[in-house]
């Protein structure tokens, strides 16, 4: 009775047995690709130090962010002046940028695209996609808006940098908006200008 369902059948079950393999390898092989994603995953986040937790607060002193350090489990903490406000490209286009502090102490990641020797002047480094789609190049002077007048800073460096990275619906882009950029600036020049 087997072998005349088997021979009746035969083109019917071998389908549904390549079917079944192909599906087992189709699912072996996505099963593959999610953990080499995972690993690649984790070994961005330790390589670029991008952080596990990120707390914004109003107020507070670096010394009470550095408190946090003590906290069981936490290994690094970077605490950092964020703010902001619209500076003046040397083409005359006002445009919105979030300043960033950093300081040589904090494990702040730059990929470097372009720098230039400002020597003593205020050095600040702004983020690629911005400083491309706005013509803005290394050496160039920017004039920022602090309080209610306009200072000049010099670009030192035209970087990359994590905190930079968001998602869009299609892709991963680094700083899609050009009317919206990221500027870094050292922690000293950050805290003088906001007094």
């Amino acid at each position: 009775m087997f072998r005349a369902i088997l021979k009746k059948y035969w083109k019917l079950l071998l389908s549904i047995l390549l079917v079944s393999s192909l599906g087992c390898a189709a699912m072996t092989g996505l099963s593959g690709s999610y953990l080499s994603l995972e690993t690649s995953l984790n070994s961005y986040v330790r390589d670029y130090a991008y952080p596990d937790a990120v707390i914004t607060t109003g107020i507070t002193t670096r010394d009470q962010a550095d408190t946090i350090a003590a906290i069981a489990g936490v290994s690094e903490v970077n605490s950092r002046l964020m703010g902001d406000t619209v500076i003046k490209s040397p083409q005359g286009r006002y445009l919105s940028i979030r300043a960033i502090s950093y300081s040589e102490g904090d494990f702040q990641q730059f990929y470097f695209w372009e720098q230039a020797d400002g020597g003593e002047a205020d050095g600040v480094l702004l983020e690629f996609n911005f400083a491309e789609d706005n013509e803005i190049h290394a050496g160039d002077t920017i004039q920022a808006k602090v309080g209610d007048e306009y200072r000049s800073y010099f670009v030192e460096g035209i970087v990359s940098a994590p905190e930079t990275l968001s998602v869009q619906p299609a892709e991963n882009t680094w700083g899609a908006n050009s009317d919206f950029g990221y500027v870094y600036a050292p922690h000293e020049l950050l805290k003088k200008e906001e007094n």
